[in-house]
């Protein structure tokens, strides 16, 4: 079925029944002209399955949110190109994860919302993705002390870290 949309460049699947490994492996190999992915809630993908993410070189958005299964092996698959990344809710993801994050270059907006078990370490490696205009680092263990670390990010326009301690 998918070999017939060789042309697709957006697909969203989120929370849609029966979306695992194989089917994103599916997806990543027939469908190479996506930009822009969208696989929150599914939670039927491991990181095994998001191996196949980088058959996708002209990806620049995708959507992981959601996604409790998914951890910082996850992030280190990522296509180098991503300008979006929404890893909101994946309460799987670390410090170790976030470092990863750091050689997006292109990447221009970051949401972390709600994952939990990220702390100040994590904008240290945050700072180091130059283009960054909006991050998302709401309800997480990051506090307004680590903070100092984001004056590398010259570009940045929105910052939201409602929830975050002092």
């Amino acid at each position: 079925m998918l070999q017939g949309m060789k042309g697709l460049t957006m697909l969203n699947i989120s929370g849609t029944d029966g979306v695992d490994d194989d089917v994103l492996e599916a997806v990543t190999c027939n469908l190479t002209s996506l930009t822009r992915l969208d696989i929150s809630e599914c939670q039927g993908i491991s990181e095994k399955g998001t191996r196949s993410l980088q058959n996708l070189i002209q990806l620049k958005e995708l959507d992981c949110g959601w996604n409790s299964r998914l951890s910082d092996l996850l992030v280190e698959r990522f296509p180098r190109g991503l300008t979006r990344l929404d890893l909101s809710y994946c309460s799987g993801l670390t410090d170790h994860g976030v470092k990863s994050i750091s050689e997006l270059k292109e990447l221009k907006v970051l949401n972390l919302r709600r994952c939990s078990q990220l702390r100040n370490k994590s904008l240290e490696y945050i700072s180091q993705c130059s283009n960054i205009v909006s991050l998302d680092i709401s309800y997480t263990g990051m506090s307004s002390k680590g903070l100092e670390k984001l004056h590398m990010l010259e570009k940045l326009e929105h910052l939201d870290m409602c929830g975050c301690s002092h």
